[in-house]
């Protein structure tokens, strides 16, 4: 289990202790049948023996073991600091340029990110004259996925979502609600990217997390907008809140 400790940091920087080997065992189980492999020893062995992971083995044994938690509004004091301070104080000193960039990282399934974006149309409106920008990104593509669909279960907007955004800013979709966004492709310049605008000009991207070797992201990050995770910035963010 120590290779797949190791293996899951080096990609991830997600720090699994001895004690947990048995979410290892548990979690990547079903990896390995995916694989045609009888077990998780099997899985490791392969792993050893196809350094290049060539067949994508190795991202899937990091999906495997990402939590993936999230809720509209998580934790709420980190939602009233941006309505009451952050924000207020990005106004001021970006007043200039007229610019905003926000990155929440690991943002799962994009809850937590898309309200963000929701507090901004409410409380900042002076900002639909700016150009702001919203960048999500996480390890897992599945979560990614559910991000860019932007559907969400009642049991899912139930939890922290109020009930006057989920009237504005959701529709019914069957048995589920769906954002009532603008999707459309992103312009090119960023591989994997997709916009979602909840009105324009305020825009929502969201991408993969890892960046072709050797390429610069998020250089100019006016916010960061993280939960429960470390995360090391490429280049030089000119203002980081975590």
């Amino acid at each position: 289990m120590s290779y797949l400790r190791a293996l899951v940091y080096q990609q991830s920087a997600i720090v699994i202790e001895p004690r947990q080997d048995y979410l290892l065992e548990a979690r990547l189980l079903p990896v390995a049948k995916e694989f045609g492999l009888a077990d998780v020893s099997a899985l490791v062995g392969h792993l050893r023996g196809k350094p290049a992971n060539a067949n994508g083995l190795q991202l899937k044994v990091v999906e495997a073991m990402t939590t993936n938690e999230t809720t509209f509004f998580r934790d709420t004091h980190p939602f009233t600091m941006l309505k009451t301070h952050v924000f207020p104080q990005l106004l001021v000193s970006r007043t200039v340029t007229r610019t905003l960039n926000i990155w929440c990282g690991a943002a799962s399934t994009g809850q937590e990110s898309y309200s963000v974006a929701m507090l901004v149309k409410e409380s900042f409106p002076e900002l639909s004259s700016w150009k702001v920008r919203f960048v999500a990104t996480d390890l897992c593509n599945a979560v990614l996925d559910r991000a860019r669909e932007g559907i969400y279960k009642q049991v899912e907007t139930n939890r922290g979502l109020p009930a006057a955004l989920l009237v504005k800013y959701f529709e019914r979709h069957g048995q589920d609600y769906r954002l009532k966004v603008e999707a459309t492709l992103d312009d090119g310049s960023r591989a994997n990217g997709f916009v979602v605008s909840l009105k324009p000009p305020t825009g929502f991207l969201v991408e993969r997390a890892r960046p072709a070797k050797g390429q610069r992201i998020l250089v100019d990050i006016d916010l960061t907008r993280v939960n429960s995770l470390l995360v090391a910035v490429l280049g030089q963010p000119r203002r980081q809140f975590a």
